[in-house]
């Protein structure tokens, strides 16, 4: 009986001998290097995609803040809720305002439909 098998790391098929006849046999399992390529492969993928989502989910935050300006409070109603403003340039718009006074610094931020605003924080 001669037996002969011929195996090569970076092939799937192998070449089986047997008393003159031969096969081919597909391996039942991914050789190293193919697996390390795959897992490598993987790895880099997920890597790349979750870099992408995280840069879009920071752009629309971003975006979604608005550009934001100091103002002063010009009026408050009896609630102390500030209801118009004057930005730098003296124009008066209206706002909203919680917890101000007559004179007070805000930060505020147009969110389309209204401006909103708080009191300044200071840098």
């Amino acid at each position: 009986m001669i037996i002969s098998f011929t195996w090569t790391p970076w092939k799937k098929w192998h070449k089986i001998s047997l008393q003159g006849y031969t096969r081919l046999v597909l391996h039942k399992y991914n050789t190293t290097a193919n697996s390390e390529k795959h897992t490598m492969l993987r790895t880099l993928g997920k890597t790349l995609g979750g870099t992408l989502a995280l840069l879009c989910l920071a752009s629309t935050l971003a975006i979604a803040q608005g550009e934001s300006r100091t103002m002063t409070c010009m009026q408050v109603n009896g609630k102390g809720v500030c209801t118009a403003a004057a930005g730098q340039d003296g124009k008066e718009i209206v706002v909203i305002g919680e917890d101000l006074k007559v004179g007070a610094l805000m930060t505020c931020v147009d969110r389309g439909n209204v401006v909103s605003c708080r009191e300044y924080a200071g840098r």
